[in-house]
C-alpha cells in the first residue's frame, strides 16, 4: 500500500470526496519544465519560468541576462 493509496481511504472513511482526475494548475506546472536544447554545438538548460524573463530571443540572437554567466564566459576567453 502506498501513502496516497493510505490517505485516500482515511479520506474516503471519513466522508471526504476526492476527485480521482488530476487537474494541475498550469502556472504551478510551468515551474517544474526544464528546457533542454542542443543545437550548434551550444547546450542550454534553464527552467521555463526563466523565459521572458532571464532569457529572451531578439531575431536570431538569444540574450541571456546573468552577470554570473558573462562572467564564467569571459574567463573562458581570457583563457584562449
Amino acid at each position: 500500500m502506498t501513502i496516497g493509496s493510505f490517505f485516500y481511504g482515511v479520506l474516503q472513511e471519513n466522508y471526504f470526496t476526492i476527485d480521482n482526475e488530476f487537474k494541475p494548475d498550469g502556472r504551478v506546472l510551468k515551474s517544474f519544465i526544464q528546457v533542454s536544447i542542443k543545437e550548434d554545438n551550444i547546450k542550454l538548460e534553464f527552467s521555463y519560468e526563466d523565459l521572458n524573463d532571464k532569457i529572451r530571443v531578439d531575431n536570431n540572437s538569444i540574450i541571456i541576462e546573468s552577470k554570473k554567466i558573462a562572467d564564467k564566459i569571459r574567463e573562458a576567453m581570457e583563457g584562449d
